[in-house]
């Protein structure tokens, strides 16, 4: 993602720095934030403990898994090498 958030709650030891995001999710009603911890690794917090919902909105491009084209060139290569065989 490359966005990063900063962590607002006061008693968590990351208070005040800002992270990079990694991943966003739903877990249950709860939405969580997956970002790089500064002393390596990854760490997941409540997105109510950072500034998410505080940040202007943006948008991620999203790219299509299958597409039909794509899918109807990947069949073409498959039976090719399939009849070499």
């Amino acid at each position: 993602m490359g966005n990063s958030v900063t962590i607002i709650n006061p008693i968590h030891p990351l208070y005040g720095q800002s992270v990079v995001i990694k991943q966003i999710r739903k877990v249950g009603q709860q939405t969580i934030v997956t970002v790089e911890s500064p002393l390596g690794g990854f760490l997941s917090v409540p997105a109510s403990e950072t500034d998410l919902w505080t940040q202007p909105a943006c948008t991620a491009q999203t790219v299509g898994k299958f597409l039909p084209q794509k899918l109807l060139r990947l069949s073409e290569w498959v039976a090719a090498r399939s009849q070499k065989v």
